[in-house]
């Protein structure tokens, strides 16, 4: 009797050993197969990046007049509407001021 239940203690040892030892290789399984799978991705995307630069550097040098009369236009635009809204603040400034009370027949009575 003893001799079975230090057989039937040293099966389960060995089991838990074994599960164990099986947790771990499939750790290291999913561990190693993320990794994989980052490293993969890493290169399609560096791939992506070396091939599309020349050629991104090429629109930009093809387009680079069109950019810069765009900046013209914009800049020109953007002092126009300054000079726009300091000759609106003189006019407010010049303006009379209205004090009279808004018109009666627009008001509605509260009964």
């Amino acid at each position: 009797m003893l001799h079975e239940q230090t057989e039937s203690e040293s099966m389960s040892d060995k089991l838990s050993e074994a599960e164990s030892v099986s947790g771990k290789k499939i750790f290291f399984g999913v561990l190693g197969g993320c990794l994989t799978a980052f490293f993969i991705v890493g290169l399609i995307i560096f791939g992506i990046i070396w091939w599309a630069t020349p050629r991104v550097k090429e629109e930009i040098e093809k387009n680079k007049p069109k950019i810069e009369e765009w900046t013209k236009k914009l800049e020109k635009q953007a002092r126009e509407a300054e000079e726009k809204k300091a000759r609106e603040q003189i006019d407010n400034t010049q303006a009379p001021a209205d004090d009279t009370p808004p018109e009666t027949n627009q008001l509605i009575p509260i009964e």
